[in-house]
């Protein structure tokens, strides 16, 4: 139930997110959100350390490690979310660039996709379902995917001289890379666990599903 508390958070930073690119100001509470999800994090690990894991059965060994993998992974997705994700949302506005109204509206859907995913991840905590598992990784992809879209859209801003959209359109690779590594964070929080435990995960990506 605690390691579910930090999703909560995580949710929380990035609502916070999403409404900066919305409301252009600066976003207010997120250094006490991720100084809480920090505590939190440490403290699941703590109460973990003080098992007694001699008592435990190899089904218990291996849901330790699962939840110490999910609270790690969200811990981290949420310093990326306070203390990279934020900053780069909140200088959209602050520098002055000619904001791209649609190229916010793309961002804030793929918070909106995030969140989903975040959802999906702590759902996934609890069931283990190997099916839900693959859709989630599968989005590790997809996120690529607009990454590498964007960057090409900004390669062609550059090369076409559009000097007064490149801070801006520099800035929304960032954001979008934020976004990627966030979800990245999720799917190895939840998804990785559950694949490997069922033999679905190489060592470098996910096993098509006529293999697993």
């Amino acid at each position: 139930r605690e390691a579910l508390r930090l999703a909560d958070i995580l949710e929380e930073l990035l609502g916070a997110a999403r409404d900066t690119l919305g409301a252009r100001r600066p976003p207010t509470g997120s250094k006490a959100l991720d100084e809480a999800l920090g505590r939190l994090a440490q403290a699941i690990r703590a109460w973990l350390a003080a098992l007694d894991t001699e008592a435990l059965s190899e089904a218990d060994h291996r849901r330790m490690r699962e939840i110490v993998t999910f609270v790690t992974q969200l811990d981290q997705a949420g310093s990326v979310a306070r203390r990279i994700l934020l900053p780069h949302a909140a200088a959209l506005w602050k520098d002055g660039h000619p904001v791209d109204e649609a190229g916010v509206d793309e961002l804030r859907a793929l918070l909106d996709r995030l969140t989903g995913n975040l959802r999906a991840a702590a759902s996934l905590f609890m069931t283990e379902d190997p099916r839900a598992a693959r859709m989630l990784a599968e989005e590790k992809t997809a996120f690529r995917q607009l990454e590498e879209a964007s960057t090409r859209t900004h390669l062609e801003r550059l090369r076409g001289g559009a000097a007064e959209a490149v801070g801006a359109s520099a800035l929304h690779l960032d954001l979008l890379r934020d976004i990627k590594q966030i979800n990245s964070h999720l799917v190895a929080a939840a998804a990785y666990p559950v694949l490997e435990r069922v033999g679905a995960l190489l060592p470098s990506r996910v096993v098509e599903p006529d293999r697993a």
